[in-house]
């Protein structure tokens, strides 16, 4: 197997070059890239595994594979080790104390990574392990972590709806675990929501191959239009320009105009990469969530013979909205878009645990 494997990931790796040269693309972007696409097919099949295990399974060897070729074999052997040791810490140290020791590792092994990569890039930025998925397995470990803390308490004294919806009561197997971090890059989401999804157990029971596929579809156009546009800003507003002899000869109101647009030309780069994250989880149904009557009743059944279809909207692990983050004039709304279940994750996990309130958010 693991000469089958490094066959297979030589071939694809000359694959990528190819890409790389032909495409004048830097070779992190495109072997990132390269593994999403790869990911956004591989998902689709995801609908027709109606077994736990099946789907399990599949997503893990496919998880494994996406890593090994985004990252190498130092992003699985990353991965594989902090998933082993938040299980452990879970099973042994109890739900008092493993949240914040979760916490805490999971910070310090983030330092290390990022720390490490400045060392060996010579203070340069390129896409990398620790940047992208540890960043966001960090939010999953500790998310995880304290809502197995929230299993053994009353709901009244748990300080959120949300919080109660997503409290693990009962410690899965290790398996679990192991395949909530194969992940390419992220987004954040809730263990509960992921269990659910493998199991087909909560508002996944109203989710079909069609919606996901019409969902997923109409996000595959918003990540071509924001590709489109960071290829013609970043051509026409290059940002390595802002450094040239030129750019400096200019007077202050070019470079105000220049300056705007070539920044705007960068972030489309970042929507393009949310947009492309987004979509993978659309395409497999984990984003999908039912609009119920009653939100903190999450159990109750839909009533939908009254309807053509569930309502329903796709939220889960969504980064924010890119207009408000151009657009906004709101300040709150510019951050809060940016990078949203980050934002989520500091809310429910960090802020609110803090905060001494009589009745739940």
């Amino acid at each position: 197997l693991l000469v089958i494997g490094n066959s297979l990931y030589t071939k694809m790796a000359s694959i990528i070059a190819y890409i790389s040269e032909t495409m004048e693309l830097p070779y992190d972007e495109t072997r990132l890239v390269f593994s999403m696409v790869v990911s956004v097919t591989l998902a689709l099949f995801n609908h027709y595994l109606k077994n736990k295990t099946v789907r399990l399974v599949y997503n893990l060897i496919n998880g494994l594979l996406l890593q090994y070729v985004g990252y190498g074999i130092t992003g699985i052997l990353n991965i594989s080790s902090s998933a082993l040791i938040t299980y452990l810490f879970m099973r042994y140290f109890g739900r008092k104390v493993s949240a914040f020791v979760i916490l805490i590792y999971t910070l310090l092994h983030l330092a290390a990574l990022n720390i490490y990569r400045k060392y060996l890039c010579e203070l340069s930025w390129t896409i990398s392990f620790s940047d992208t998925i540890y960043m966001m397995t960090l939010v999953k470990y500790t998310s995880m972590a304290f809502s197995y803390e929230d299993g053994d308490k009353d709901d009244k004294k748990i300080k959120s709806h949300h919080l109660i919806e997503h409290k693990i009561e009962e410690l899965q197997s290790l398996f679990f675990y192991l395949f909530l971090r194969t992940s390419i890059i992220g987004p954040g989401f809730e263990f509960m929501d992921f269990k659910n999804w493998i199991e087909f157990k909560g508002h996944y029971k109203t989710m079909t191959p069609k919606i996901a596929i019409k969902e997923g579809l109409k996000r595959l156009a918003i990540f071509v239009m924001f590709t489109v546009l960071y290829s013609y800003i970043a051509n026409a507003f290059p940002l390595a320009s802002l450094t040239s002899e030129a750019y400096g000869k200019r007077n202050i109101f070019y470079k105000i105009y220049f300056l705007f647009f070539s920044a705007m030309g960068y972030r489309m780069k970042f929507y393009s990469g949310f947009n492309s994250v987004f979509m993978t989880m659309i395409f497999t149904g984990i984003s999908y969530q039912e609009i119920r009557e009653n939100p903190k009743e999450t159990d109750k059944k839909t009533d939908e013979s009254k309807q053509e279809g569930p309502k329903y909207f796709m939220d889960i692990g969504h980064f924010g909205n890119s207009l408000l983050v151009e657009f906004g004039i709101n300040p709150k709304d510019k951050i809060a878009n940016w990078n949203r279940t980050v934002h989520l994750w500091l809310k429910y996990n960090v802020y609110i645990r803090f905060l001494r309130l009589n009745n739940p958010l």
